[in-house]
C-alpha cells in the first residue's frame, strides 16, 4: 500500500481492485485543499516526464483521487533485502538521484510557495512543542531558548544562501516506488514548495528510516553537485546539504513525536534514534553548532 507523508494526519489511501486492474483511492477532506494541490502537482511532473501516478478520476468536493497503483514495493523494502549487494543499492540510488536532478532542473516551479523565513521557523518550532514538550516532557530553558533561536536564523541564513528551485519537500525511500520503469514511482508531492536545491537530496541521502555509509552519501552529493546547472565548491555545497538536513531533522523530531501523541501512531517512535545521530552527525563540524550539541546533550542526560 502506498503511505502517506509523516505529517499528512488526516490523508488515507485503499487498494481497489476494478475488472483486473489495481487501483489507489486518496482520500483526503476537501478542507485540507490537498486534492486540488496533488492534481496540479501530478500534472507539473508528468508534463516533464516524472513516474507519477496516473489519475483516472477525481473529485475535489468529495475529497477523493482514484489514481495508478505502484505496488507496495517501496525503495525502504528494497535497499533492506538481505540478498542486494551495495552495487544494487546504488543502482537503485543512482535512478532516484537522476530522477530528482531532473524534477530540479526541468519542473515548473512557478507560484509555489516559498520555503520562507515563517515556514521554517513553523516547522523547527515542532522539535519544541512535540519533541521537547511532550516527548521529553522538558521546557527549554532561557539559555536553551536562545540556543534554538541561533539554530533557527542559521536556518533560514542557509535556506536563502542557496539557489532555489522545485523542491518534493519528502522525497524519501517511502515515498519512492520500485515499477516496472527504470525510474521510480513518485509519491506525496502535493506539499513541493520553491526551497533550497540541496533540501531534496538531504531528505533522500539522510533517510529517516535507513542510514547510508559516509562514503555513500559524499559520492551522491558531488554526483549532484556535478549536476546543478552553475558552479558551488564542494565544501560550500556540503554546508547547505548539513545544515538544510539538521532544519529537517530538527522537524521530523517534532512530526514523528507528534504522530504518537496525537494521532497513535507509535512506529515512528522506533525512528527518533536515527533522525538524533543524523543531527549529532553534523555538528562537530560547524563551529556555530557547538552550543546546539551542548543543548541537545542537556536534554538527553543519559
Amino acid at each position: 500500500m502506498q503511505t502517506a507523508s509523516a505529517d499528512a494526519s488526516t490523508r488515507r489511501y485503499y487498494r481497489i481492485k476494478h475488472a483486473d486492474a489495481s487501483l489507489i483511492v486518496m482520500d483526503d477532506p476537501p478542507a485540507t485543499n490537498s486534492i486540488q494541490r496533488f492534481l496540479e502537482i501530478n500534472q507539473r511532473l508528468s508534463g516533464i516526464g516524472a513516474n507519477v501516478p496516473k489519475i483516472f478520476h477525481y473529485c475535489e468536493t468529495e475529497g477523493f483521487v482514484v489514481l495508478e497503483d505502484f505496488g507496495s514495493s517501496h525503495y525502504l523494502h528494497a535497499i533492506t533485502q538481505t540478498h542486494r549487494s551495495m552495487e544494487s543499492r546504488y543502482t537503485i540510488y543512482e535512478t532516484a538521484m537522476t530522477a530528482l536532478s531532473a524534477i530540479q532542473n526541468q519542473a515548473d516551479s512557478g507560484s509555489l510557495p516559498g520555503y520562507n523565513d515563517e515556514l521554517i521557523t513553523t516547522e523547527l518550532g515542532l522539535f519544541r512543542s512535540w519533541y521537547v514538550e511532550h516527548h521529553l516532557n522538558k521546557k527549554l530553558s532561557q539559555q536553551q531558548e536562545t540556543v534554538f533561536t541561533e539554530v533557527v536564523e542559521l536556518c533560514r541564513h542557509i535556506f536563502a544562501e542557496q539557489p532555489h528551485c522545485f523542491v518534493h519537500r519528502d522525497y524519501h525511500s517511502r515515498n519512492l516506488m520500485l515499477t516496472n520503469s527504470q525510474a521510480p514511482g513518485i509519491l506525496d508531492f502535493q506539499d513541493a514548495v520553491l526551497g533550497p536545491v540541496t533540501y531534496d537530496v538531504v531528505s533522500l541521502l539522510r533517510d529517516c528510516y535507513f542510514e547510508w555509509p559516509e562514503e555513500f552519501v559524499e559520492h551522491f552529493c558531488q554526483w549532484h553537485r556535478r549536476q546543478l546547472p552553475f558552479e558551488v565548491a564542494s565544501e560550500e555545497y556540503r554546508r547547505w546539504f548539513d545544515i538544510s538536513g539538521m532544519q529537517r531533522h530538527l522537524k521530523v523530531l517534532g512530526i514523528f513525536a507528534r504522530l504518537w501523541y496525537r494521532d497513535g501512531r507509535a512506529q515512528y517512535l522506533a525512528d527518533l534514534p536515527l533522525v538524533l545521530r543524523h543531527i549529532r552527525r553534523i555538528i562537530p563540524r560547524y563551529p556555530e553548532l557547538t552550543r546546539l550539541g551542548v543543548m541537545l546533550d542537556e536534554l538527553h542526560p543519559s
